[in-house]
């Protein structure tokens, strides 16, 4: 299951980007699509706003998302 997320979180952030990141890691890929963000100029909050008023990214997917994004940082700050 989370790795569907992560693969379907990968193709929302090559399409914003529009262009394909890659097959790095995990890490390189955020990296990249938070830099692509940043030179964007945008707010991130407009862009994910945008991408829910579109339907690209549906609730659902926001909030799976963001739990995974919890569990991967409390397993970062417990050192597992």
């Amino acid at each position: 299951m989370a790795s569907t997320i992560l693969n379907k979180l990968k193709n929302k952030a090559a399409g914003f980007a529009g262009q394909n990141t890659g097959n790095g890691d995990i890490m390189s890929q955020f990296m990249n699509f938070k830099k692509q963000i940043e030179s964007s100029g945008k707010d991130p909050q407009a862009i994910l706003n945008e991408l829910l008023a579109s339907g690209k990214v549906p609730p659902v997917m926001l909030n799976k998302a963001k739990t995974l994004a919890t569990v991967f940082a409390n397993k970062i700050k417990s050192g597992r």
